[in-house]
């Protein structure tokens, strides 16, 4: 798992229901259901918990993923999706994890930069 040392957090509790474009900086945790937009500032990290629902956009520096997801999602840094995490959807991410008994559908796209050293020249 994601080593995550929690000074400032942000939590969306089970049974809140929230929908629009939220954005956030440092830690947010997710037990309700989200429905828009969600866009982290760098630095940022989005939790999903077990029983939390995201569906729509989601951008994020990393994202762990518990519960479910459907929708665009992009991290900048990392995407680990955990043996009760699901995805539907579209991944944009330079590194993924998907643990065993997790579940992800859709596409993911990884793009990482290749240092000069190691391109390929014509």
């Amino acid at each position: 798992m994601l080593n995550v040392i929690e000074k400032e957090l942000n939590i969306i509790s089970k049974d809140t229901s929230l929908e629009g474009k939220l954005y956030f900086d440092q830690i947010t945790r997710i037990h309700g259901t989200l429905k828009g937009e969600i866009i982290g500032n760098p630095g940022s990290t989005l939790i999903i918990c077990e029983n939390g629902t995201i569906e729509g956009k989601v951008k994020a520096e990393k994202l762990i993923v518990n519960g479910f997801i459907e929708g665009e999602i992009e991290a900048s840094k990392k995407i680990i999706v955990s043996q009760t995490g699901k995805i539907i959807g579209k991944l944009k991410t330079p590194s993924l994890r998907l643990d065993y008994g997790s579940f992800f559908e859709g596409s993911c796209e990884m793009e990482k930069t290749v240092p000069n050293h190691l391109k390929i020249s014509e």
